[in-house]
């Protein structure tokens, strides 16, 4: 369980590092492709993890902890599907997501036509 609770922390780091290195980049198309496939790649780890933390019986001195760690994999992957939801609605309809966010922008979205 220990290794787990380790694994967390780190696959957190890490997966926010990616995401920042990859905002800081001008990418080509192929440089985007291939952090989509990282990115997907820390997402099934994740989740993979998290199949193994609930296939696992404790014994009843441990399944307080269990039950927490199965609690945070959960919490953690709810977080990252909506992060998730909400990158696809920016990129679906920029204007739309800055308006809705109340964001401030240097000049104003452009009005979209009818």
């Amino acid at each position: 369980m220990s290794d787990h609770a380790g694994r967390l922390a780190s696959w957190t780091g890490d997966f926010a590092d990616e995401i920042n290195d990859q905002l800081a980049l001008a990418a080509t198309d192929a440089q985007v492709y291939r952090a989509a496939a990282r990115v997907e790649a820390r997402i099934e780890c994740l989740l993979d993890d998290w199949d193994d933390v609930r296939s696992v019986k404790p014994h009843p001195p441990d399944e307080r902890g269990w039950r927490l760690l199965v609690g945070t994999y959960r919490d953690l992957a709810e977080q990252v599907q909506g992060w998730l939801d909400e990158m696809l609605e920016i990129l679906e309809d920029p204007a739309a997501a800055v308006e809705r966010r109340g964001w401030q922008t240097r000049k104003p979205p452009p009005s979209r036509s009818p």
